[in-house]
């Protein structure tokens, strides 16, 4: 048996506006017509990577650097002055953000991380007061 905690909302966990992306992506050019078909993944994964990588974007509803510190930002507040399991229930975008800076890789990566998860996963991390590593995902 546990204790009941109350949840708490942290807006860091929050996913990124991927539709506020690619309309900022296509807002000067008509969006490809495959854009609404099976191939959508392709535009929104290059979107992504104009987005994070090269900043190109003009106008997104964030940028690339603002959701990477909210991410940040969310990671210490789940760990500050905890200890043992904590859930926290987020989305794809922002748990392969968050895997990514863990594993210290390049931020392209995290297109790579976020494109071969599925929406329903379960991700472990292990934190103390002095370490945060990436214990499994799938």
């Amino acid at each position: 048996e546990g204790t009941a905690v109350a949840p708490q909302v942290h807006l860091g966990l929050n996913e990124f506006n991927f539709e506020g992306l690619l309309n900022a992506r296509y807002r000067r050019t008509r969006p490809p017509a495959d854009l609404l078909s099976n191939r959508k993944f392709i535009f929104v994964a290059w979107a992504l990577l104009r987005w994070l990588a090269r900043d190109e974007i003009d106008g997104p509803p964030e940028s690339w650097a603002v959701f990477a510190a909210r991410v940040k930002a969310a990671r210490q507040f789940l760990t500050k002055d905890r200890s043992g399991p904590i859930l926290a229930v987020s989305s794809n975008g922002t748990i392969s953000q968050m895997i990514n800076a863990t594993l210290g890789a390049a931020p392209a990566q995290q297109i790579s991380l976020q494109l071969q998860r599925k929406n329903c996963v379960v991700t472990r991390f292990f934190y103390s007061p002095h370490i945060f590593f990436l214990r499994s995902f799938n």
